[in-house]
Protein backbone atom coordinates (compact mmCIF):
# COMPACT_ATOMS: atom_id res chain seq x y z
CA UNK A 1 0.00 0.00 0.00
CA UNK A 2 3.11 2.32 0.78
CA UNK A 3 4.28 1.50 -2.75
CA UNK A 4 1.18 2.38 -4.17
CA UNK A 5 0.65 6.02 -2.27
CA UNK A 6 4.34 6.35 -3.32
CA UNK A 7 3.78 5.49 -6.85
CA UNK A 8 0.27 7.91 -7.33
CA UNK A 9 2.65 10.29 -5.24
CA UNK A 10 5.60 10.35 -8.01
CA UNK A 11 3.07 10.24 -11.21
CA UNK A 12 0.93 13.30 -9.23
CA UNK A 13 4.74 15.29 -9.11
CA UNK A 14 5.70 14.05 -12.36
CA UNK A 15 2.22 15.36 -14.18
CA UNK A 16 2.65 18.71 -12.23
CA UNK A 17 6.27 18.59 -13.71
CA UNK A 18 4.87 17.93 -17.15
CA UNK A 19 2.30 20.54 -17.44
CA UNK A 20 4.98 23.10 -15.67
CA UNK A 21 7.72 22.62 -18.20
CA UNK A 22 5.59 22.50 -21.01
CA UNK A 23 5.62 24.99 -23.50
CA UNK A 24 2.88 27.75 -23.68
CA UNK A 25 2.42 27.77 -27.49
CA UNK A 26 -1.45 27.94 -27.42
CA UNK A 27 -1.11 30.94 -26.17
CA UNK A 28 1.55 32.44 -27.67
CA UNK A 29 -0.13 31.33 -30.94
CA UNK A 30 -2.84 33.21 -30.05
CA UNK A 31 -1.24 36.23 -29.14
CA UNK A 32 0.87 35.71 -32.97
CA UNK A 33 -2.11 35.18 -34.39
CA UNK A 34 -4.03 38.62 -32.62
CA UNK A 35 -1.16 40.63 -33.61
CA UNK A 36 -1.33 39.44 -37.23
CA UNK A 37 -4.97 39.98 -37.16
CA UNK A 38 -4.48 43.35 -35.73
CA UNK A 39 -1.76 44.34 -38.34
CA UNK A 40 -4.20 43.12 -41.07
CA UNK A 41 -7.17 44.89 -39.77
CA UNK A 42 -5.12 48.12 -39.57
CA UNK A 43 -4.10 47.83 -42.92
CA UNK A 44 -7.63 47.46 -44.40
CA UNK A 45 -8.95 49.84 -41.78
CA UNK A 46 -5.89 52.39 -43.38
CA UNK A 47 -6.71 51.31 -46.97
CA UNK A 48 -10.32 51.82 -45.84
CA UNK A 49 -10.22 55.23 -44.79
CA UNK A 50 -8.01 56.39 -47.59
CA UNK A 51 -10.72 55.26 -50.19
CA UNK A 52 -13.39 57.34 -47.81
CA UNK A 53 -11.44 60.50 -48.19
CA UNK A 54 -11.22 59.88 -51.79
CA UNK A 55 -14.87 59.50 -51.98
CA UNK A 56 -15.63 62.87 -49.88
CA UNK A 57 -13.01 64.54 -52.26
CA UNK A 58 -15.19 63.39 -55.00
CA UNK A 59 -18.38 64.29 -53.40
CA UNK A 60 -17.59 67.75 -53.00
CA UNK A 61 -15.91 67.92 -56.21
CA UNK A 62 -19.26 66.84 -57.56
CA UNK A 63 -21.97 68.81 -55.49
CA UNK A 64 -19.48 71.53 -56.51
CA UNK A 65 -19.93 70.87 -60.42
CA UNK A 66 -23.73 70.19 -60.08
CA UNK A 67 -24.42 73.09 -58.36
CA UNK A 68 -25.30 71.88 -55.25
CA UNK A 69 -22.73 73.23 -52.98
CA UNK A 70 -21.28 76.26 -53.73
CA UNK A 71 -17.49 76.45 -55.03
CA UNK A 72 -16.30 78.01 -51.85
CA UNK A 73 -18.07 75.43 -49.80
CA UNK A 74 -16.59 72.45 -51.71
CA UNK A 75 -13.32 73.70 -51.23
CA UNK A 76 -13.52 74.45 -47.36
CA UNK A 77 -15.02 70.62 -47.00
CA UNK A 78 -11.61 69.69 -49.36
CA UNK A 79 -9.24 72.07 -47.03
CA UNK A 80 -11.01 70.55 -43.76
CA UNK A 81 -9.97 66.67 -45.22
CA UNK A 82 -6.39 67.94 -46.20
CA UNK A 83 -6.19 70.01 -42.77
CA UNK A 84 -7.19 66.94 -41.01
CA UNK A 85 -5.22 64.02 -43.00
CA UNK A 86 -2.05 66.42 -43.80
CA UNK A 87 -0.41 63.63 -45.89
CA UNK A 88 -3.86 62.70 -48.14
CA UNK A 89 -2.61 63.04 -51.73
CA UNK A 90 -6.43 63.41 -53.59
CA UNK A 91 -7.49 66.41 -51.46
CA UNK A 92 -3.90 68.38 -51.31
CA UNK A 93 -3.42 67.57 -54.87
CA UNK A 94 -7.20 68.94 -55.73
CA UNK A 95 -6.72 71.72 -53.42
CA UNK A 96 -3.06 72.53 -55.21
CA UNK A 97 -4.98 72.51 -58.69
CA UNK A 98 -8.04 74.99 -57.74
CA UNK A 99 -5.01 76.94 -56.43
CA UNK A 100 -3.42 77.05 -59.72
CA UNK A 101 -6.88 78.01 -61.34
CA UNK A 102 -6.80 80.89 -58.58
CA UNK A 103 -3.22 82.59 -59.10
CA UNK A 104 -2.38 81.40 -55.95
CA UNK A 105 0.52 79.81 -57.20
CA UNK A 106 2.68 79.71 -53.61
CA UNK A 107 -0.46 77.63 -52.18
CA UNK A 108 -0.54 75.44 -55.15
CA UNK A 109 3.37 74.68 -54.49
CA UNK A 110 2.81 73.85 -51.10
CA UNK A 111 -0.09 71.68 -51.94
CA UNK A 112 2.13 69.87 -54.62
CA UNK A 113 5.22 69.33 -52.48
CA UNK A 114 2.24 67.21 -50.15
CA UNK A 115 1.72 65.31 -52.52
CA UNK A 116 5.15 64.54 -53.75
CA UNK A 117 6.55 63.09 -50.05
CA UNK A 118 3.45 60.63 -50.33
CA UNK A 119 3.78 60.24 -54.02
CA UNK A 120 7.12 61.05 -55.08
CA UNK A 121 7.26 58.86 -58.76
CA UNK A 122 4.02 60.93 -59.95
CA UNK A 123 5.16 63.15 -62.85
CA UNK A 124 1.65 64.77 -63.08
CA UNK A 125 2.48 66.07 -59.80
CA UNK A 126 5.74 67.45 -60.77
CA UNK A 127 4.97 69.19 -63.97
CA UNK A 128 2.53 70.98 -62.18
CA UNK A 129 4.81 72.17 -59.38
CA UNK A 130 6.86 72.96 -62.23
CA UNK A 131 4.25 75.21 -63.80
CA UNK A 132 3.52 76.89 -60.14
CA UNK A 133 7.13 77.52 -59.75
CA UNK A 134 7.79 79.21 -63.18
CA UNK A 135 4.63 81.44 -62.35
CA UNK A 136 6.72 82.40 -59.66
CA UNK A 137 9.22 83.22 -61.33
CA UNK A 138 11.43 80.25 -60.27
CA UNK A 139 12.85 79.96 -63.94
CA UNK A 140 15.76 77.45 -62.60
CA UNK A 141 13.63 75.17 -59.90
CA UNK A 142 10.55 75.16 -62.49
CA UNK A 143 13.15 73.54 -64.77
CA UNK A 144 14.40 70.88 -62.62
CA UNK A 145 11.30 69.49 -61.40
CA UNK A 146 9.79 70.16 -64.75
CA UNK A 147 13.27 67.63 -66.13
CA UNK A 148 11.61 64.95 -62.88
CA UNK A 149 8.29 65.18 -64.84
CA UNK A 150 9.52 64.09 -68.31
CA UNK A 151 11.65 61.34 -66.40
CA UNK A 152 8.57 60.01 -64.57
CA UNK A 153 6.02 59.91 -67.77
CA UNK A 154 5.94 58.03 -70.76
CA UNK A 155 6.85 58.71 -73.71
CA UNK A 156 3.77 60.59 -75.11
CA UNK A 157 3.00 62.96 -72.00
CA UNK A 158 6.35 63.84 -72.32
CA UNK A 159 5.66 65.49 -75.42
CA UNK A 160 2.63 66.57 -74.42
CA UNK A 161 4.09 68.27 -71.34
CA UNK A 162 6.84 69.91 -73.68
CA UNK A 163 4.23 71.66 -75.74
CA UNK A 164 2.42 73.15 -72.79
CA UNK A 165 5.58 74.47 -70.92
CA UNK A 166 7.39 75.05 -74.08
CA UNK A 167 9.41 78.36 -72.38
CA UNK A 168 10.92 75.47 -69.91
CA UNK A 169 12.68 73.85 -72.43
CA UNK A 170 14.32 77.10 -74.14
CA UNK A 171 16.07 77.58 -70.67
CA UNK A 172 19.29 76.94 -69.49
Amino acid sequence: MKNGIAILIFLGIVIVAFFYMSPVTPAAAEEQVADMTEHATDHATEHSAEADLDGQVEEALTKMESGELPPMQAILAIKEIADNNPGHVKSNFTLGVMSMQTGQYDKAVERFETVLESDPENGQVWKFLADAQLRLGDTALAKENFAKAIELVDESTAEAFKEELPQLESIN
